[in-house]
C-alpha cells in the first residue's frame, strides 16, 4: 500500500519498496525514488465543469493527470485494467478535491471494451468533453478503437490528447521506448486533427522525456539487480539537458494546457517535456 505523504513543491508520493540482499544498502531500502504525482499549487479552475475521460489514469503519468484534472474542476472517469486497487487510490486523491472519480476496469485493446468504458462516462456524466490516451500500449490499436467510440459524443471545444510514449525502462541512464509506436500515434495525432479540426475538436500529444512510474519498479522486481544495476537507476534522465528525469507531477500540466481554452488555438501539435531536448518533430 502507498504511503501519502505532503512536501513544499509536491502533493502526493508513493514510496516504492525495492531492494534486495543484491543490491548496495539494506534489504529494503528504496531503491528508486518516490513518484510524485500532483504539485502544491492551488488549481485555477481551467476544466471547471469538463469530463475527462483517461486511458491508464490508475497509476503514474495517468494517475498524475487524473488527480490534476480534478484539481483543475474535471470530472473524471478512469479506464484501467487490474484489481482496482491503484485505481482506489487514485480515486481517493481526486475526492480530495471535491470530485468523485469513476473507475472503469474494461479491456482497452477490444473495441467492445473501450464502447463499454464511453458508454458508462456518458451514463454517469452526460458528455465527454477530454479524451486522454495515456495507457502504454504496444501498438495504436486501442487508441483508435477508444477515439472510435468516443468520437460521436464529442462536440465543438472538445479535445484528444494522446500519450507517444511506452512504457520506460532503465537502460544506461536513458529510457528505451518502442520508437515505432511513438511516430505511429504522431502520426494519428496529426491525421485525426486533420480530420476533426473542422468539427472544432482539437487532437494533440505529448512525447515525455525519461519518466519516473510504478512500471520501473516492477521492471526491476522482475528482472532484479543483475540486469538493472544501481548505477543505471542512479543514472535515469541524466542524459536530458536538465540533468534529472521527470516526474509524473511535472508532465501532467502539458495535458492540463493542451485540454483547456488555453490552447483553443492549437491543434495537430506535440509537445515535448523532455528536460530540453530540442526535437524537429
Amino acid at each position: 500500500m502507498e504511503t501519502i505523504i505532503q512536501t513544499t513543491r509536491y502533493k502526493y508520493i508513493h514510496e516504492m519498496s525495492c531492494g534486495d540482499s543484491e543490491t548496495e544498502g539494506e534489504p529494503g531500502t528504496n531503491i528508486l525514488p518516490s513518484i510524485l504525482y500532483d504539485t502544491a499549487k492551488d488549481g485555477c479552475n481551467r476544466l471547471l465543469g469538463k469530463v475527462a475521460l483517461i486511458e491508464g489514469g490508475d497509476t503514474g503519468l495517468g494517475r498524475a493527470i487524473a488527480v490534476q484534472f480534478a484539481k483543475e474542476g474535471a470530472e473524471v472517469a478512469i479506464l484501467f485494467n487490474g484489481d482496482g486497487s491503484y485505481a482506489r487510490e487514485t480515486a481517493g486523491m481526486i475526492l480530495e478535491y471535491g470530485k468523485q472519480a469513476l473507475l472503469l476496469s474494461c479491456d482497452a485493446t477490444s473495441e467492445d471494451g473501450c464502447k463499454l468504458a464511453v458508454d458508462r462516462t456518458i451514463s454517469k456524466f452526460g458528455k465527454i468533453d477530454i479524451l486522454v490516451n495515456n495507457a502504454a500500449q504496444e501498438n495504436i490499436v486501442p487508441q483508435y478503437y477508444l477515439v472510435n467510440q468516443a468520437i460521436p459524443h464529442l462536440a465543438a471545444g472538445s479535445s484528444i490528447i494522446n500519450t507517444a510514449t511506452d512504457i520506460p525502462h532503465l537502460a544506461a541512464g536513458s529510457s528505451i521506448m518502442n520508437t515505432s509506436t511513438q511516430d505511429a500515434i504522431i502520426d494519428f495525432t496529426r491525421t485525426l486533427s486533420s480530420l476533426l479540426i473542422k468539427k472544432g475538436i482539437r487532437v494533440n500529444a505529448v512525447a515525455p522525456g525519461a519518466m519516473w512510474n510504478e512500471a520501473m519498479s516492477v521492471w526491476y522486481e522482475v528482472k532484479g539487480a543483475t540486469e538493472l544495476p544501481l548505477n543505471s537507476i542512479n543514472d535515469f534522465g541524466k542524459d536530458s539537458l536538465m540533468g534529472y528525469a521527470a516526474q509524473p507531477a511535472d508532465i501532467a500540466p502539458c495535458y492540463i494546457f493542451l485540454a483547456s481554452e488555453d490552447a483553443a488555438f492549437i491543434s495537430g501539435e506535440v509537445l515535448h517535456p523532455n528536460g530540453g531536448t530540442v526535437m524537429t518533430s
